[in-house]
């Protein structure tokens, strides 16, 4: 249930470009597997030199198991996959058998079969803020762009709640504790508290 956070930032002239990576060290058949959202880079300026570099700001990237080692070989272990919207993907989070990837403008599951991976949309439009999702591996509570709460189990279901969730802003932070199952949420002017099943 620990999940570890791996930096890698490379610099060159007149830019620079950053991955985040979750590391899943739970023992399950995913341990060791790092999913990384990167940063995109429109341009870069080198030698006088203009190069176009595709944006890859949407883009899931995995290491090998048990490596911190993003690079792409025979062993097709590292690889690399565009995520079904265009803007940010903020963060990835273990369910179930699955990882559900959170972003700017969308939702998505990422399920594996043997090394390979491919992605459903769970939705179409994307959540409140990069930190407006929270749960464990069984359950994810999230909140859209739309305000409305979402929470994913065995399936995924709309718990709306719009009309108080509008006043969130988009540095809205989510927190759910495990031992109560009561989801937090706080965009540090309005504060409100969700518990399944009241």
């Amino acid at each position: 249930k620990a999940w570890a956070t791996a930096y890698h930032s490379t610099q060159g002239i007149n830019f620079e470009a950053k991955a985040v990576g979750y590391a899943v060290s739970s023992g399950s058949f995913l341990a060791g597997t790092v999913v990384a959202a990167l940063s995109g880079i429109s341009y870069a300026i080198a030698s006088g030199n203009v190069y176009l570099i595709p944006n890859t700001s949407s883009w899931i990237k995995w290491s090998k198991i048990g490596n911190v080692d993003f690079t792409i070989d025979k062993s097709n272990e590292a690889g690399e996959c565009p995520m079904p919207w265009s803007g940010w993907t903020y963060g990835a989070m273990k369910h179930l058998n699955s990882i559900v990837v959170y972003g700017q403008n969308g939702v998505a599951v990422l399920k594996s079969t043997g090394v390979l991976w491919g992605h459903q949309k769970l939705l179409k439009i994307g959540i409140l803020s990069k930190n407006a999702f929270c749960g464990n591996e069984r359950v994810h509570y999230f909140i859209a762009r739309d305000y409305s709460l979402y929470k994913l189990s065995d399936g995924l279901q709309n718990l709306d709640y719009r009309k108080h969730l509008s006043v969130l802003n988009s540095k809205t932070v989510m927190h759910y504790d495990e031992s109560s199952g009561i989801v937090y949420v706080s965009d540090g002017t309005y504060g409100f508290v969700y518990a399944d099943g009241l």
